[in-house]
């Protein structure tokens, strides 16, 4: 663990290339978690990310036929 660098920001990918696409599902967790942790203090914010997130969930129902 010495060797990793600590990292200063981590992104995230929420479009889902596949129904089945993890690294998509495990964005759109941490975006919904993020926004439930800011909600009180930046309302405004976490309501855009959690459209967001509403937004690509769609997009997945969708290929998923």
């Amino acid at each position: 663990m010495s060797d990793l660098q600590p990292l200063k920001y981590f992104v995230c990918k929420p479009r889902s290339k596949s129904p089945t696409d993890k690294h998509a599902f495990a964005s759109r967790m941490a975006m919904e978690t993020y926004a439930r942790v800011i909600q009180e203090t930046d309302e405004e914010f976490a309501g855009q990310i959690m459209a967001w997130v509403e937004h690509e969930k769609e997009l997945v129902t969708w290929m998923e036929g």
